[in-house]
């Protein structure tokens, strides 16, 4: 069957990769559309690479709309050659709700994995989510009920992350400094997050190790943020730079500093206590303000609805402010794991790739 799949972000690839090893155990399947590399190592045909997409805030938008028309153009001169037999859109609402309105009039079905948050903002989209798409699977534990309140069929299938987080290098740093306590710095996986918060994650080291000995590992996603990384903090022999390796650092860190995002469950779900940091543009700052709806800004607290772990955003987001607030989710680590272990019963017992597919297949 001819499968259109589209993800616009590196944690939509990597669920991306594991939708397609699950439909491949059904049958004979042909996959393409956007994605990154983690799909296309499952064989996907990427007609248009992912990472000219990435997109973080509003105002940023504006920046890539000649990618995002080229990608658009694209995806529908190949569905008009070849039909695809349905569509699954992954996460990305500003670009997959566009194009589910025109797979939609095209007759194709459409099934939306990992749907957006507009139980925080982007209200505006339920109409159109209701329009354009024959069924959501979703992942978090209150987003059946938001969106069949408002006549929309969604399935909770439990979160993607419950199967694949699994470290797996007991050793992933050098042994001389495991005597040291190791902070992970997770600064994003965007090229714009990356140049906003590693600085003020890195000084904040500079400032804890006047209280402890302590390690900083920095986990990047790609080799351009890496060269990023590397020009922000210059030579410093005390901290780590890794490329990867995200659940092995996280698995022996004592805390971590991670930028708001996917990465927050991830670290959950392993049990790393964290400080959540949160930076945009300043005017993109103001729009989130304006729409958003919510308490919280990581998955972690929104979820448990109350502040587990603490966060910081925009001018919070400082070397002062981070090295105090590691200071103390070290000091809390054994409460803030009794509060993961709330969260992970809350996110399902695994199997929603399976679940995904089967209710999928039984709806085409």
């Amino acid at each position: 069957m001819e499968t259109l799949l589209i993800a616009g972000e590196p944690s939509g690839d990597l669920h991306g990769s594991y939708l397609i090893r699950e439909f491949k155990k059904r049958g004979n399947f042909s996959f393409w559309g956007i994605g990154g590399v983690k799909m296309a190592e499952q064989g996907m045909d990427v007609v248009f690479p992912m990472n000219r997409l990435s997109i973080f805030g509003f105002i940023e938008v504006v920046k890539k709309i000649n990618d995002v028309n080229t990608a658009r153009e694209i995806l529908i001169s190949r569905i008009n050659r070849k039909k695809p037999d349905f569509a699954v859109l992954i996460d990305f609402p500003g670009f997959n709700i566009s194009l589910a309105h025109f797979l939609k009039s095209k007759g194709i079905p459409v099934f939306y994995f990992i749907t957006p948050q507009v139980w925080a903002w982007g209200g505006w989209r339920i109409k159109q989510i209701r329009k354009y798409f024959d069924h959501l699977f979703v992942v978090l534990p209150f987003e059946e009920k938001f969106f069949r309140e408002n006549n929309i069929p969604a399935t909770f299938v439990g979160h993607p992350l419950i199967d694949i987080v699994k470290p797996r290098d007991n050793n992933p740093i050098p042994k001389n400094v495991r005597n040291k306590k190791v902070i992970a710095l997770l600064p994003g996986s965007r090229t714009s997050e990356i140049k906003r918060l590693l600085k003020p994650m890195v000084a904040s080291l500079e400032i804890i190790r006047g209280f402890l000995d302590v390690t900083g590992v920095i986990v990047l996603n790609t080799d351009e943020n890496l060269l990023t990384a590397r020009e922000i903090i210059g030579k410093n022999d005390d901290i780590i730079l890794k490329k990867g390796h995200t659940y092995d650092i996280l698995s022996i860190a004592d805390a971590a500093v991670i930028t708001s995002g996917t990465a927050t469950l991830e670290a959950a779900i392993i049990g790393t206590p964290m400080v959540v940091v949160y930076k945009l543009s300043a005017l993109s700052y103001i729009l989130a303000k304006l729409l958003a709806k919510i308490k919280y800004i990581s998955l972690v607290n929104l979820i448990l609805n109350k502040e587990l772990v603490p966060e910081l955003i925009q001018s919070r987001v400082t070397s002062e402010s981070i090295c105090r607030e590691l200071m103390d989710v070290i000091k809390r680590s054994s409460e803030i794991k009794e509060g993961y272990s709330m969260l992970r019963n809350k996110l399902g017992i695994g199997g929603a790739f399976r679940r995904t597919v089967d209710g999928i297949l039984c709806r085409i």
